[in-house]
Parts: C-alpha cells; sequence; structure tokens
C-alpha cells in the first residue's frame, strides 16, 4: 500500500502539467501565429534537454526525450502525407509503440548511455522510424488490409478502447516495477503515455501536439533538473545532503549557530573485520538515526566516515541536548549482521533462528561548536568542532565534547 501512495504522490506533477495543457488547450487562447514560435521554442527546449542528460549520463531521460523529439517529428512529417490510411490504424498502431517504447524506456539502467540495452534502445528507435516511414510512404495499401482484416473487427482495438486498454496495462506494469525498484519514479512515464495520448483526444489538432509535446519537456525539466540536483547534493550511499549542500548552508548561516562533527568510533575496523559491504550498511544505518537529529538541526554526511549537523539560530548549549541524545541512541541501537543466505527482500513469514543473529555495538565521538565570538566564519567554528571532536576520541570516544 505504502508503493501505491508514493506511486499516486509522484503522479501528482505529471497530472498537473496535463490538466493545465488541457485548460491550455480548451480555452483556445493561443492565436494561431504563434504556432511557429511555439514551434522553434519546443526544438530548442529538446535540444537543450537531449544535451543536458547526455551530458550527465541520464539515460532514461535521454531516450524519452529523444522519443518524444521524434514523435513531433513524425506528426509533422508523416500524418500530413498518410490521408490514404485508415486514421484509427495510425491511432492504434502510434498508441502501442508508445506505450512499448516508455515500458523499455523504463527499465534502463540510469548514467548508462553505452550500456548494451541502452544501445538496443538506439537501433530500436532507428528501426522504427526507418519501418514506419517506409510502409506508411511505399505501401499504404498493405496498411489499410491490416486495419480492415485484423483492427477494425475488434471493437477492443479501436480508438479509444485500445487506448484505455494499454493505460491499463501501463499503469498495472509500472506498479509492479515501482515494488521491485522503489527509487526509479515510473508514475512519471505513466504521465509521459497520457501526454502522448492527450493530442488524439483532440482530433490529433496541430496546436494540441504542440501543447502537449511542450508538457512533456516541462515534465522531464522537473524530473530531469530533481535527478541532477539529487546527483549533485545527495550522497549516493546514505542519502544524506553532501559536501556541496553542506558547503552552501554554510554560506547561508544567520548569525547564531552551531556546528557539530561527528565520526563513527573504530569504523576502520569494522571495515577490515567485516568487509567493505557490511561498512556500507553500517553508514547507512547509522545516516539514517543522524537523520533524525531533533532540535532544528540537519544532517550530512561530510566524507568517509564523519557526517556533520548544522543547528541554525541555536548555541551550543542548547544543541547539546539534542546530540547527546542522539549519541545515546546510537550507542542503544545494535547493529544487525546480515547473514550470507538473507533474503533480498523481507519474507512474509519469518522463520524461527536457531542460533542468534550476531549484532555489533556502534557508537559515535561529537564535536560541537559555535559562533560565540561573532567574528569567526563557519570555518573557524568547523574548525573549533573538529579540535572538539579530537578530545572526544581522546577521551574514550562515545561522548560529546565542546
Amino acid at each position: 500500500m505504502e508503493i501505491i501512495l508514493k506511486f499516486a504522490k509522484s503522479f501528482g506533477v505529471p497530472l498537473l502539467i496535463l490538466i493545465m495543457a488541457h485548460l491550455l488547450f480548451l480555452a483556445e487562447i493561443i492565436p494561431l501565429m504563434f504556432i511557429q514560435p511555439l514551434n522553434s521554442f519546443i526544438i530548442f527546449l529538446f535540444l537543450s534537454l537531449l544535451a543536458i542528460s547526455g551530458w550527465f549520463k541520464l539515460a532514461r531521460f535521454f531516450f524519452v526525450i529523444l522519443f518524444f523529439f521524434i514523435i513531433y517529428g513524425v506528426r509533422f512529417y508523416l500524418f500530413y502525407h498518410v490521408e490514404p490510411v485508415e486514421l484509427d490504424f495510425i491511432y492504434f498502431l502510434f498508441s502501442l509503440l508508445c506505450a512499448l517504447n516508455l515500458m523499455l524506456f523504463s527499465l534502463i539502467r540510469e548514467r548508462d548511455l553505452l550500456s548494451t540495452l541502452s544501445k538496443l534502445c538506439f537501433a530500436a528507435l532507428g528501426l522504427q522510424v526507418a519501418l514506419i516511414a517506409w510502409l506508411f510512404l511505399q505501401h499504404t495499401d498493405l496498411l489499410n488490409e491490416i486495419h480492415s482484416l485484423y483492427i477494425e473487427p475488434h471493437l477492443i482495438l479501436a480508438f479509444p478502447y485500445f487506448q484505455f486498454l494499454l493505460l491499463a496495462v501501463s499503469i498495472v506494469f509500472y506498479i509492479i516495477f515501482s515494488f521491485i525498484n522503489p527509487k526509479q519514479n515510473y508514475a512519471l512515464y505513466l504521465g509521459y503515455l497520457l501526454t502522448a495520448f492527450s493530442p488524439l483526444y483532440h482530433e490529433n489538432h496541430l496546436l494540441a501536439w504542440i501543447i502537449f509535446i511542450a508538457a512533456a519537456g516541462i515534465m522531464t525539466t522537473f524530473a530531469l533538473f530533481k535527478d541532477i540536483y539529487r546527483m549533485v547534493f545527495l550522497d549516493e550511499l546514505t542519502g544524506l545532503p553532501g559536501r556541496r549542500a553542506l558547503k552552501n548552508d554554510l554560506n547561508r548561516l544567520g548569525k547564531n549557530y552551531t556546528i557539530a562533527i561527528i565520526d563513527i568510533d573504530h569504523f576502520k575496523s569494522v571495515n577490515d573485520r567485516y568487509g567493505h559491504d557490511v561498512g556500507d550498511h553500517v553508514l547507512r544505518f547509522i545516516a539514517t538515526i543522524i537523520g533524525e537529529v531533533t532540535g532544528g538541526g540537519k544532517a550530512y554526511r561530510s566524507g568517509g566516515e564523519e557526517f556533520t549537523i548544522l543547528f541554525p539560530g541555536r548555541m551550543k548549549e542548547e544543541a547539546l541536548l539534542h546530540l547527546e541524545a542522539l549519541r545515546i541512541i546510537i550507542a542503544e541501537r545494535p547493529f544487525f549482521l546480515r547473514s550470507a543466505d538473507r533474503p533480498r527482500k523481507k519474507p512474509k513469514e519469518i522463520p524461527e533462528k536457531k542460533e542468534p543473529v550476531p549484532k555489533i555495538n556502534i557508537t559515535v565521538s561529537i564535536g560541537v561548536a559555535d559562533n560565540e565570538d561573532r567574528r569567526a566564519t563557519p570555518q573557524n567554528v568547523i574548525d573549533e568542532a573538529d579540535k572538539a571532536l579530537y578530545r572526544a576520541k581522546q577521551k574514550g570516544r562515545n561522548q560529546v565534547c565542546t
């Protein structure tokens, strides 16, 4: 249920953009003289998005943008030359290819434009464009025969019933894969599919295509920059804000603030004894707890086994209460080691274990400083917090020092 609610929530932005696009078209407030400038804007927007997604190696976005760019070109250069072909057949083929391609793109691994699947996507797109152009421009009689023999006799394959069927299948597909890979935003692809289908419901009007292709570009822009923000400002392992985010926030601190530096005690020993995979799990475990710090603190992973917490508007006397509570929570919460035969997913019924699950206790040392001296810069306060952290280590670790 949680995954489905997350899916529905993720669909909020695409749905809002779609509603606005429909209202904009129905309002008929865009004069026909603006079609050419809007066309130029769409071309510029999609070329820019292609360049950005290619530069950051965001393969899924790259192929979606390229696909919509091809759709836009097909609308302009093919739909005007296929009068002999039944429109219902064009709608059928277009809708089927949209659904299948978007499902394929959603499965591509991110940041890998040169993977085997990515190369297959390039080949598939090129083959589809070549085959469709060849069939529609050279073999319209064959297409009409296919339509009359196989498509027209079946009501479910006609417009708009077939599109409803594809939407239902796509929703099931994307929800299933949301369970398999919860980090991926599959709701966005459902938004893309609805964007591609929408001009068909507006009688294939040229202005509808321009508005909804622009809507797809806006959806992609929002999602693309969200992904870029995550890549630039969030730590990939822990999900906490990283060093760049910390640097930005340090420059925005006000008059009063406290900085705490946290270091995991004996982390090297954990890595040496249990391996780096366990070390990564420990980092994620500690980051989850630190990320829930109270008192208005904001946590960052500043590097290795070191974390930083900023307390804007609080001096160290106030922050110390929350940091001491955090230290106690970490010290008292055991970290259970994963066994080699542990399943990747939590089973419905947890079997009784004959032997106790091995666990280790993780502790942290914390150094705290504030800008009591108004002439101190954030870097000065960090240096003081570092010295306080060193004192905590010298005193035996697992404590908070100022």
